[in-house]
């Protein structure tokens, strides 16, 4: 591919649109392999319809006036490839007068119809070029620019922002994209209004959400925009310019294989219509981002999870603008490619970058009953606006049940005026919209009421005040990215101050994250830390353990504070806080919410939800009216709101989250704190977290038994334990360590930091060999035992520790 300034130049020659001539053989081969069987058979299926492109009127009483035809324009897809695999003209022909046809007599609705006609003129155009005469070049053009004149889009003039939105989707990046790629040689200026704003403001800022492993849009909507961006991908590649997003454009794929529940459905984030899907449903709206995330990248986990959903395909037949039709997957899939199980990927993982998230779990099994604990723990310390919640520092929990959950609805019901405040109707920019579901209260995190807080109203809807956390820039949408990243705009929310999961890589028995959310809050929040320690315990009774822990100061003391925990259903209280069920059938799990702190003398919990009160702020209730029927509608339930009594500038939280099966008696928690920690024994194991911004370099705490401990906001060095050395981590922070009964000391025998090179080259001596492993996994979390390692360095433990660290990548210091 030839370069023109910046922006590369198609190269010559047809065809050119998601494929050249040398890859023709390869698909021609593959038509009839095991994973082409159904879009082959649908393929030929279409070739023996008798079409003539022609559309009959829109029927008078549809509610969106259309007669658009996607399978019509799936079918004309199949006779350009049959042109393009055996030359057969006759095909070419009917496709040229179809397409033609259909453009004379569509009607559209919207940017999905009108972006669909324009790809599919686009591909007749390039892979029936030498069918066409000059006169059908002319008329495809004018075809394909009355078409993009009705994009939302804009054209000639872009209208809308390049980071979220409509903008970077598929009109832009699939649908003129492909006509300026088809139609370059005979008409530059489309290639010209498409590939500019594609290379200065669309690749960047998908880079930046890439490189977080998630995306900040939610899980509907990554699904959703990743199917035009994995496509843009697939365009670029076959005209030469390989992985134009970069090696990490797949990784937010991996969020969603994080996300999913063993029941098929998939943990919310963002806005998100899934709790439309029918009871039980394997959720599988994400196959065709999944099918070229896996294609692309030559994924094997991705192509596992492509393949399970395929498998609840009931045909290849078109079904709108979003549908994996059988010409692309024949184009684009690779039927050597097989699928590995997601059961090898390791339990926690992180998400970094512009997310700040981690989410957990304690196994991968299937079915609704499953014993497996799954966690997400978030700080978005990048706001994005559009479909992305404010919901920083939020948490969920499933196990056997949704018992931790976000609340609301997203156009489960359109019944109802979007300015009443009664009507049910959750659609994009709706009263409940605005005032419930995306916001604060409606997720499991902190409120803080300021009385005299400005909220922005929007449109002349009423918009409440929750007291959650502040609208970025009036809620505006960044148009480019470099308003997302100026601070001045205001869409950073958070700062992660560490994170970590250890000792075992694979099947962690813990996972921290913390974060700084005071710039979440307008200026009636001075201070906010919170911190999460999941526990996996490994044990069948007792699976797992959320401790969350919070550090807030306000600007006045008379702001009262609200800590959330939202149920489905009501949470019944019990002599150490909580406990809150899933009694749906084929569920049976339960959440015991065990409150340390505030104390219960200095705390008051109140409990809102129920019939009538399910989506209530300030005393009104948002209604969101569910769907009719066996659906998952998971948006409606209770929320526990907990505060202290007494209004004071500083408050501390910390409350720990069992889920267990239901009916089974919650393990003890008792508070454990020191002059420098707060935090709790729970079973056997004993977590703590720092009070204090400034990390210690020891501290002392007594247990009344023996425990598996973790101690949180320790300085990064070489500590001594009760049990052994234990190297802690700059971006951690944390100690594992088995406690003794009575006074367990800890102190810092060596600051550490990472070096910015790689490790020393020559190798460890072989007589050192056993200690620098047990180095190498501490540098993981683990406990290591410190044992003399050779007579040549006189057994002198600080020798050998100067001596290793380097050569694992540490820079170290003795303290004191």
């Amino acid at each position: 591919m030839q370069n023109a300034q910046k922006y590369p130049i198609p190269p010559s020659g047809h065809p050119r649109l998601y494929l050249t001539a040398e890859k023709i053989p390869f698909i021609r081969n593959a038509l009839t392999s095991e994973q082409n069987r159904g879009a082959y058979a649908h393929y030929l299926a279409c070739l023996d319809e008798h079409i003539d492109g022609k559309l009959p009127p829109p029927a008078p009483n549809l509610a969106r006036r259309t007669n658009a035809d996607s399978h019509l324009l799936g079918v004309i897809e199949c006779l350009s490839l049959s042109h393009l695999l055996d030359g057969n003209r006759e095909h070419a022909r009917r496709a040229i007068d179809s397409i033609l046809a259909y453009h004379e007599t569509v009607e559209h609705y919207d940017y999905n119809t009108e972006g669909q006609e324009i790809f599919t003129l686009s591909l007749v155009y390039d892979w029936c070029f030498d069918c066409l005469t000059d006169e059908e070049r002319e008329r495809f053009n004018e075809a394909i620019r009355e078409t993009a004149a009705l994009l939302e889009l804009g054209y000639p003039e872009i209208k809308q922002g390049m980071v979220t939105g409509h903008g970077p989707e598929a009109q832009l990046m699939r649908d003129v994209m492909s006509a300026a790629i088809a139609l370059y040689d005979e008409y530059p200026d489309l290639y010209e209004y498409a590939a500019k704003p594609f290379f200065d403001h669309i690749i960047e800022p998908k880079k930046l959400f890439y490189a977080s492993g998630a995306y900040p849009q939610g899980i509907h909507y990554l699904v959703y925009r990743m199917q035009w961006e994995f496509l843009a991908t697939e365009i670029w590649n076959a005209v030469g310019c390989e992985r134009v997003f970069g090696d990490e454009q797949i990784d937010p794929l991996y969020w969603y294989i994080y996300m999913r529940r063993p029941d098929g459905a998939v943990l919310d984030d963002g806005d998100e219509n899934e709790r439309n899907y029918p009871v039980g449903q394997y959720w599988s709206a994400s196959g065709r981002s999944y099918f070229h995330g896996a294609n692309v990248f030559s994924d094997p986990y991705l192509k596992r999870e492509y393949l399970r959903q395929s498998k609840l395909r009931r045909s290849y037949r078109e079904s709108g603008n979003q549908s994996l039709n059988a010409v692309e997957h024949l184009v684009f899939n690779d039927p050597d490619l097989r699928g590995r199980a997601r059961s090898e990927l390791p339990l926690s993982r992180y998400f970094g970058g512009m997310r700040g998230e981690m989410i957990a779990r304690t196994g991968w099994q299937d079915g609704a009953e499953a014993p497996v604990a799954l966690v997400q723990m978030k700080f978005n310390t990048l706001h994005t606006a559009n479909h992305q919640h404010l919901d920083a520092g939020a948490f969920q929990i499933w196990y056997k049940g949704y018992l931790a959950t976000d609340s609301g609805y997203y156009q489960a019901s359109r019944e109802g005026g979007l300015l009443d405040p009664l009507g049910g109707n959750t659609v994009y920019g709706s009263i409940h919209f605005y005032n419930y579901y995306r916001r604060t209260v409606a997720h499991n995190c902190m409120l803080v009421y300021d009385p005299n807080e400005e909220i922005p109203q929007f449109s002349g809807r009423m918009i409440v005040n929750d007291g959650g956390q502040r609208f970025p820039n009036q809620y505006r949408e960044a148009r480019y990215l470099e308003n997302l990243t100026d601070p001045k705009n205001g869409y950073k929310m958070s700062e992660i101050l560490a994170h970590g999961f250890g000792s075992d890589p694979v099947a962690p028995d813990y996972t921290y994250l913390k974060g700084d959310l005071s710039s979440a809050y307008s200026a009636k929040v001075s201070a906010y830390t919170r911190s999460f320690m999941f526990l996996n315990l490994k044990s069948a009774d007792h699976p797992a353990l959320l401790f969350v822990y919070d550090r807030i100061r306000t600007s006045d003391s008379s702001y009262r504070k609200k800590w959330l925990l939202h149920t489905l259903e009501e949470p019944k209280a019990t002599e150490y806080g909580y406990l809150a069920t899933d009694a749906r059938p084929y569920r049976g799990g339960q959440l015991a919410a065990s409150i340390l702190l505030p104390e219960k003398e200095d705390r008051y919990v109140s409990v809102i939800g129920g019939e009538g009160r399910q989506h209530e702020v300030g005393g009104i209730n948002f209604l969101g009216r569910r769907l009719e029927g066996d659906r998952v509608n998971e948006g409606d339930g209770y929320r526990i709101e907990l505060s202290p009594r007494k209004g004071k500038l500083d408050d501390t939280f910390l409350v720990v989250l069992e889920p267990s099966d239901g009916g089974m008696t919650p393990l003890a928690a008792t508070a454990i704190g020191c002059e420098s920690h707060d935090g709790a024994l729970v079973g056997d194991r004993i977590v703590l977290f720092g009070r204090e911004t400034k990390k210690c370099d020891s501290l002392r705490f007594d247990s009344p038994k023996a425990a598996r401990a973790y101690v949180a906001d320790l300085a990064p060095g070489l500590w001594q334990t009760p049990s052994g050395l234990c190297l802690v981590t700059e971006e951690c922070g944390v100690a594992e360590f088995d406690a003794r009964p009575g006074e367990n000391f800890l102190t810092r025998l060596f600051s550490v930091a990472k070096t910015p090179t790689q490790r020393v080259a020559d190798p460890v001596p072989s007589d050192d060999s056993a200690f620098s492993i047990a180095l190498l996994d501490a540098a993981r979390g683990t406990e290591i035992v410190y044992t003399p390692i050779s007579a040549e360095r006189n057994g002198s433990f600080y020798a050998d520790v100067t001596y290793l660290l380097p050569r694992l990548g540490y820079t170290a210091e003795r303290s004191g």
